[in-house]
């Protein structure tokens, strides 16, 4: 992996784990070789033994998971509901993160991934994970 200000490689390897977020208790664990995040969100999510932990029914991630293909890789047609942030922030709350709000319009038909995460991150189920 390239290190420091990227002008020299180092073995090296990323290491996942996918936490339940009730208990904080790892499910599920792996190692990639891998610099990236963007593109191990479904192999996270399959090194989950749902024998072992259950039905998995959300996927809660930061932005560095995020990518259209991962999304739509996790989310198949009955899959599971993935809600990861499209943007950096802070990790404090401010009193607006906390006032009750509306729930916003959905997203037109044929949406993008980032749109239909865009509005799912603004629900209240999406602020409660």
């Amino acid at each position: 992996m390239k290190c420091g200000s990227g002008e020299h490689f180092e073995q090296a390897y990323n290491a996942q784990a996918g936490v339940e977020t009730e208990s904080r208790m790892i499910v599920g664990a792996r190692v990639s070789d891998q610099p990236n995040d963007k593109e191990q969100l479904a192999p996270n999510v399959a090194a989950i033994p749902t024998t072992a932990v259950g039905a998995v029914g959300a996927v809660l991630a930061d932005n560095g998971f995020y990518s259209e293909g991962a999304v739509r890789a996790v989310e198949q047609p009955g899959g599971l509901t993935v809600y990861v942030a499209l943007e950096k922030s802070s990790p404090h709350r401010t009193v607006a993160d906390w006032e009750q709000h509306a729930e916003p319009p959905p997203p037109e038909a044929g949406a993008s991934v980032g749109a239909v995460m865009a509005h799912r991150l603004q629900t209240q189920a999406g602020r409660a994970q």
